[in-house]
């Protein structure tokens, strides 16, 4: 389909999802597609694998998405939780300033033994957008967002505090969570807001 054809295979019209619209998941073997095959090395615990090939694979893409470039920096929003720390960990190999926002000691030690360049606690902050705007360089705040929260307050607060051509990547999905943002601001800021599905 013209997804395909352009690489965005999870917008695919007509999807084969192993477990979903394809039975079979569950059993030693299935048939796949060769271009979307991965292979294991033999050895490798599934169990560590597994998380990279789903949370791991989808921040990735999100990263990928908002192209943030090396030296730059990236605020991920639920950076204590498996997406978000997956994210914190490819932030970093790529290059990238880190700014971790959740709540929480135990989050907060594991985001800075991830290497996070700061650590904003939402739940301390009096006020989270001039907090996350002083944890960059020039105070002008990150240059993208990545959303993997399980609520919706930050899908509301993101676009103010990211900078000016900077993009928010929405990947988290908190029930029944809307998108909002300033118009007025962020088409003087030229904000893009971009929701990202899955790698591939």
């Amino acid at each position: 389909c013209t997804f395909c054809q352009q690489s965005d295979e999870p917008l695919c019209l007509t999807p084969k999802l192993s477990g979903y619209t394809v039975d079979g998941s569950f059993q030693q073997y299935c048939v796949a597609s060769a271009k979307h095959v991965a292979h294991i090395p033999e050895g490798v615990p599934l169990d560590e694998v597994a998380p990279i090939l789903c949370a791991g694979i989808t921040v990735y893409k999100g990263l990928k998405e908002s192209h943030a470039r090396p030296g730059q920096s990236v605020a991920i929003v639920g950076a204590g939780g498996g997406l978000g720390s997956l994210a914190q960990q490819y932030a970093k190999a790529m290059g990238l300033k880190v700014i971790a926002i959740d709540s929480g000691e135990e989050k907060k030690a594991m985001s800075e033994k991830m290497g996070a360049d700061a650590f904003i606690d939402f739940a301390k902050s009096s006020d989270i957008v001039k907090d996350v705007k002083a944890a960059t360089k020039d105070g002008l705040g990150p240059h993208a967002v990545i959303l993997v929260a399980v609520n919706e307050k930050p899908f509301q607060q993101a676009a103010e505090y990211v900078r000016p051509r900077g993009t928010v990547i929405v990947i988290g999905l908190p029930a029944g969570a809307h998108i909002r943002a300033p118009v007025f601001e962020s088409v003087l800021k030229m904000v893009r807001i971009q929701a990202s599905y899955v790698g591939n």
